[in-house]
């Protein structure tokens, strides 16, 4: 599922010189984590919606480990039972610290296309996820009872601030 988001197919279909300061190699490791970073960004922003559908996209084996189901985690965002989305939450965030540093190989990718208008609209979904992590962190367990959504419109400095951060 990671590879849906993959930005891979743009070290396969540009050529080389687009790249100014990043081999192909680098960028192919950075477009991976991106993608994967993006992926897991839309699973833990959409979880609510999704088990509401009686989909749950969370690695079992993680959930088994801290002692819950898909079920469990269905219900307990269902009925807002905040002790159990309190319990999941540190996982959760095990999943953010990994996006984050997805999101940040994904502004490095970007700020590696030689093009202005590519390497903006490649760093785009990264400025805006990032927006979305920390929209997500500061609600916590919360953030599953009230969806987040952040604004596609950002202000020219706001860009340039978060991009010169990362």
């Amino acid at each position: 599922a990671y590879e849906i988001y993959q930005c891979d197919w743009s070290s396969d279909v540009c050529s080389s010189d687009l790249w100014r300061r990043a081999s192909l190699t680098q960028m192919h490791s950075a477009s991976l984590a991106y993608g994967q970073a993006l992926q897991l960004l839309n699973i833990l922003r959409d979880t609510p919606q999704d088990l509401a559908l009686g989909r749950c996209y969370w690695p079992q084996t993680e959930l088994t480990a801290r002692g819950y189901s898909p079920e469990q985690l269905k219900a307990a965002v269902m009925s807002h039972d905040e002790t159990t989305l309190q319990g999941i939450w540190p996982l959760m965030m095990e999943q953010g610290e990994r996006i984050r540093m997805g999101l940040s190989k994904g502004v490095a990718y970007s700020s590696a296309i030689g093009p202005w208008r590519l390497r903006a609209a490649s760093a785009l979904p990264a400025l805006i996820g990032l927006r979305t992590l920390q929209e997500i962190e500061a609600a916590g367990p919360k953030a599953w009872l009230k969806p987040v959504k952040v604004s596609r419109r950002f202000r020219s400095e706001e860009h340039t601030s978060e991009l010169q951060s990362h």
